[in-house]
């Protein structure tokens, strides 16, 4: 089954999930963006002239609010107009009507933290984006946002103390020729199984309770590559390992937000 009948089947699943739970319903929301960017004198090399281009993100999203089961879907549809044979376009501005997202979320009886924590599993294509942000985020400003395929864990208690881990794999943009991308066409989007992104990431709030507000974090993330028949990598293969001591920004009193990542393989 291709992506846009996959799409049409979690629409039917979500719409009878509605129906059928006495205490459920389906949220909807959207986003239209348009945005024109000028270039006057070039900074590229090899490049000559200015350049510009308008561009469009929409994005719907359905989701199911029953517990302990939750289905969503997020379409994207990321077009670009106005460019020539000099702007450098790319599947990270143009990606036609496409699944960003199609998941299940799962409420795990797992109590990590103690009986006052919570513990949810989302199983799918999804958009992964963990506390700070610097190690893996769902990109806000770029036309085209990126998602990943897999299992994401997701532990926390009231205190905000945080146990995320994954297993995902990239999802592959396409089309990525020219003339498609110059005629906005649509083609599913594919994962990249021989490309595979791990991590664990834990964060302790309240870590050093005399400096009021102060909170902790340590993470593992990795990266595996292997070839494929259908794409090529640079076949890296390493680990990212660090922490981050932060205090977030209040009225009063000083902030503070230091990440130390160190990449080896």
């Amino acid at each position: 089954m291709n992506t846009f009948g996959i799409v049409l089947a979690a629409l039917c699943v979500l719409s009878a999930a509605s129906a059928n739970a006495d205490e459920s319903f389906v949220s909807i929301s959207g986003e239209l963006r348009a945005r024109y960017e000028t270039l006057d004198g070039q900074f590229r090399a090899n490049g000559s002239g200015g350049d510009q281009l308008l561009l469009f993100r929409s994005l719907v999203k359905m989701e199911t609010t029953t517990t302990p089961l939750r289905l969503g879907v997020e379409l994207q549809d990321s077009r670009t107009y106005l460019g020539d044979a000099g702007t450098p376009l790319s599947n990270s501005f143009t990606n036609a009507i496409d699944a960003l997202q199609l998941y299940a979320d799962v409420d795990a009886p797992l109590n990590l933290f103690g009986a006052d924590s919570n513990t949810n599993v989302r199983f799918g294509r999804q958009t992964v984006s963990i506390l700070s942000k610097r190690q893996i985020e769902r990109v806000s400003y770029a036309n085209v946002i990126k998602s990943y395929t897999g299992v994401h864990l997701t532990s926390n208690r009231p205190r905000g103390d945080e146990l995320h881990a994954l297993y995902v794999v990239p999802v592959a943009r396409f089309p990525f020729d020219r003339r498609s991308l110059d005629d906005n066409e649509p083609d599913f989007d594919e994962e990249q199984w021989r490309r595979r992104i791990y991590g664990v990431h834990y964060k302790r709030a309240n870590l050093l309770s005399q400096i009021a507000g102060l909170s902790g974090e340590l993470f593992l993330y990795g990266l595996q590559e292997d070839d494929s028949s259908k794409f090529q990598t640079p076949n890296r293969s390493y680990l990212t390992a660090g922490f981050r001591l932060f205090r977030p920004p209040l009225t009063g009193q000083w902030d503070l937000d230091v990440e130390v990542a160190h990449r080896s393989g």
